[in-house]
């Protein structure tokens, strides 16, 4: 526990530190232990001490200067205060309103992102219909084609060695294989 500080009064001033002058304002006094107060005390009889905690804002002698000079300085310090709060209120809003700006961004890049998907993912479905009918047909006109050649109708020749059966039996398996994956 530490020892209570206490002031030092003479003729209705407090002491300033170090008992260097005289000031009627609290906060520029000095602060004492108890044994410096007694001490001072049993030297000068017109001094007199008090707990600070105890003691007024201004001495019973400060003068009226001093006291609007103490209120000034304090109204200057809380309007810097309050000016530094302000400052700092305005950067947060402009880092909330970033931040909003950012996630209203995102938010609606999302959303696109999620539009182009589903664009892509029904452009792909439709796709894989629309090769599934090409492949019908393919198929379709491959049968024919090779069944009239080995029918005879058109003369004897081997269809499968033709470049375009070939093409699209090609075709045929390597659709057929896309559509799968």
């Amino acid at each position: 526990m530490s020892e209570e500080e206490h002031v030092l009064i003479k003729r209705g001033l407090y002491w300033r530190p170090e008992g260097c002058g005289y000031t009627g304002v609290l906060a520029d006094a000095g602060r004492y232990t108890a044994w410096e107060a007694a001490s001072t005390r049993d030297h000068d009889q017109e001094v007199k001490s008090m707990p600070a905690s105890e003691a007024p804002e201004f001495s019973p002698a400060c003068w009226e200067e001093m006291k609007l000079r103490a209120r000034t300085k304090e109204r200057d310090a809380a309007e810097a205060r309050a000016s530094a709060a302000e400052a700092e209120v305005a950067k947060l809003t402009r880092e909330r309103d970033r931040a909003e700006q950012n996630e209203t961004f995102t938010a609606s890049r999302s959303a696109e992102i999620e539009r182009q998907y589903a664009i892509s993912q029904a452009t792909v479905s439709a796709l894989r219909d629309r090769v599934a009918v090409l492949e019908e047909a393919l198929t379709g006109l491959l049968n024919h084609y090779t069944g009239m050649v080995n029918s005879g109708d058109c003369g004897f020749w081997d269809p499968e060695n033709e470049s375009v059966v070939k093409s699209a039996r090609a075709a045929l398996t390597q659709g057929g294989e896309n559509a799968k994956a």
